[in-house]
């Protein structure tokens, strides 16, 4: 992949947003940049002096005339151009760029982020007749990293008939910069001054003083709100509100992004209303990954912590309508009594409690006619509370299938709300089951992984009698194993998908939301899930270590002699060793391997201590 594609660089303004920087030229469309032109070869000579040809010399004169430029708040740099006359400009062509003071624009002597600092073409219709150039180019705030010094704006040129863009010849003028403050320590600042408790708020949160991060694996750091103990002064409790802060520094070497521009970054925390209270002190701590439960080990890893702003405002008092079940398990080869109880339903008179059991779609709807149904009406819910039972008889259903016990609230007029729907986990061996899978026999290694797995509803089979042991584990496959690992949570999700490819009504969007949220997997840099993708034996290892709880790991040596201490995952790698969630003998992990479905049963047994 070209190093410019994976940059953030400068791109045109219109239609597309999510780069630092855009160019104009007054009068003038400007052409996408090549990216095989954008790379230069190590072996070109280095470029000559500024204005290369006797023509140039002293004729051509570049100036900034946007005056000093903030690069914490970005704004619009522009350019004015003289003595380009039609004859100069005639069979050449031309490319602005933006580099630090005095680099070369062909080959950057230092920086990894040099190259995002590039424009784009420019065509030769940008220039009047009169010799004149008007360029501007409308840059994000935080997109420059601070050097100590000014930039230079750089014309540089050749002639159209050469290959590649290595320029003959450079006009450049100095860009002055605004100083950048130091910022020695992690510091958050906030764009409101209170939050009101009863209300919906979106606060800015700003951080600055994050240039010495220690690089973790992950692309990101989690800002968490959470209340102070008022007896110790001490942060507690849960993670009441989450955002992610994505790095911005992107690393050519390594490939990926690695810290923040000026260890600056900027992210919007979202706070629904009635998640805090009016006079309760709170705090915002930055972490690696997610907020551990253990009080003391979340005040242990915070990177950062800081006072969060009052919070003034009426406390919401109210009571949401609540279902519980006495056991959310069923035997497949017996019957099961499930009681179910609510509480403060909202139930008018002429209305009924229906519960439900029914065969279920992974989104949450019922399907085909309900198994068993029990409808109560309005005079059996006293003050919006009612109890039954439902007996369930496991051996009349499919292993691969999904349940769920519904609660509707049904009006007189027949219009039904959903209060819950809770999935039920199917246990034990079914009738059907008993013969296994013919592609996993008795002899086969990974025999009781594959069964463990397929009994626990962790992994699904390809189809009844054929597992798929032997194919490759996608990235879907692992998270759902996870999720249903950890009992299938609810989660609250978002109306709208964070990854491109993954839409709200993807039967797997809760177990994906939900490691989104444990901080579990983020997705790809690209902004998709890639649901279907194999996972390697590091990347098994990395989830699970992260699904874990991110516990500190002592490296005195490599764990396998595939894995050397400092390569990507090794911590994850070395806590799976210590683990012994290995499923292969041998002193070789396989890092880059792919994992197959049966080894990630393995992976997945091991873990759960079988």
């Amino acid at each position: 992949m070209s190093s410019l594609q994976s940059h953030p660089r400068f791109v045109f303004s219109k239609n597309m947003v999510k780069g630092g920087c855009a160019l104009t030229l007054a009068g003038a469309m400007l052409l996408p940049l090549s990216p095989a032109m954008a790379a230069p070869t190590a072996n070109t000579p280095a470029v000559a002096g500024a204005v290369q040809q006797g023509e140039a010399q002293n004729t051509q004169h570049l100036q900034v005339t946007s005056g000093t430029f903030d690069i914490l708040k970005g704004g619009t740099i522009t350019v004015n151009g003289s003595g380009f006359s039609p004859e100069f400009v005639h069979d050449k062509s031309f490319r602005l760029y933006i580099v630090p003071k005095g680099e070369s624009i062909a080959f950057p002597p230092h920086h990894p982020r040099s190259y995002p600092y590039y424009a784009q073409d420019v065509p030769s219709t940008a220039f009047a007749a009169d010799g004149t150039v008007k360029l501007t180019a409308s840059v994000d705030a935080n997109f420059f990293e601070a050097t100590g010094s000014s930039f230079d704006v750089v014309l540089g040129y050749r002639d159209s008939d050469q290959d590649g863009w290595i320029p003959a010849g450079e006009t450049r003028t100095e860009l002055k910069v605004a100083a950048v403050p130091t910022v020695s320590s992690p510091t958050l600042s906030y764009s409101a001054s209170t939050v009101d408790a009863s209300a919906n708020t979106s606060i800015t949160v700003n951080g600055a003083g994050f240039q010495d991060i220690s690089y973790n694996g992950n692309e990101s750091l989690i800002l968490a709100v959470r209340a102070v103990d008022p007896a110790t002064g001490k942060p507690t409790g849960p993670a009441l509100a989450q955002s992610e802060a994505k790095f911005t520094y992107y690393s050519a070497f390594f490939g990926q992004y690695m810290g923040y521009v000026n260890g600056r970054f900027s992210t919007n925390l979202n706070i629904p209303a009635g998640t805090l209270k009016a006079g309760t002190s709170y705090v915002v701590q930055t972490f690696e990954y997610t907020v551990p439960e253990d009080n003391d080990q979340a005040n242990e890893q915070a990177l950062s912590t800081q006072a969060f702003v009052p919070v003034t405002g009426v406390n919401a008092v109210h009571a949401d309508p609540s279902v519980t079940l006495s056991t959310d398990s069923v035997d497949l080869g017996s019957s099961t009594t499930v009681r179910v109880k609510g509480s403060h339903l909202n139930v008018p008179a002429g209305s009924s409690v229906q519960v439900l059991f029914s065969a279920a779609e992974a989104d949450g709807q019922p399907t085909g006619d309900p198994i068993q149904k029990v409808v109560l009406p309005a005079n059996r819910v006293s003050q919006g509370a009612f109890e039954t039972a439902l007996s369930i008889d496991g051996t009349q259903l499919e292993a691969d299938g999904h349940y769920a016990i519904f609660v509707n609230v049904v009006s007189a007029k027949g219009e039904s709300k959903r209060v819950s729907a809770t999935y039920l986990n199917l246990t034990g061996t079914s009738p059907q089951q008993k013969n296994g899978f013919a592609d996993v026999p008795s002899t086969h290694s990974l025999y009781k992984a594959v069964q463990w797995a397929n009994e626990k509803k962790l992994l699904d089979p390809h189809e009844k009698t054929w597992f798929g042991a032997n194919d490759n584990a996608t990235r879907g496959d692992l998270t759902v194993a996870l999720y249903r690992l950890a009992g299938s949570p609810k989660v609250t999700l978002p109306a709208t998908s964070p990854y491109k490819d993954v839409k709200t009504t993807d039967p797997n969007y809760s177990a994906y939301i939900w490691a989104r949220q444990k901080g579990i997997t983020y997705g790809w840099a690209d902004g998709n899930f890639h649901a279907e993708a194999g996972v390697s034996n590091a990347t098994v290892a990395a989830f699970l270590y992260r699904y874990d709880g991110k516990k500190r790991v002592t490296v005195t040596q490599a764990p396998y002699t595939d894995v050397k201490v400092g390569s990507a995952f090794y911590r994850e790698i070395t806590w799976a060793k210590q683990r012994n969630l290995q499923v292969f003998p041998g002193s070789n992990y396989y890092p880059t391997a792919l994992a197959s479905r049966g080894e990630l049963a393995g992976f997945l047994m091991n873990y759960a201590g079988r």
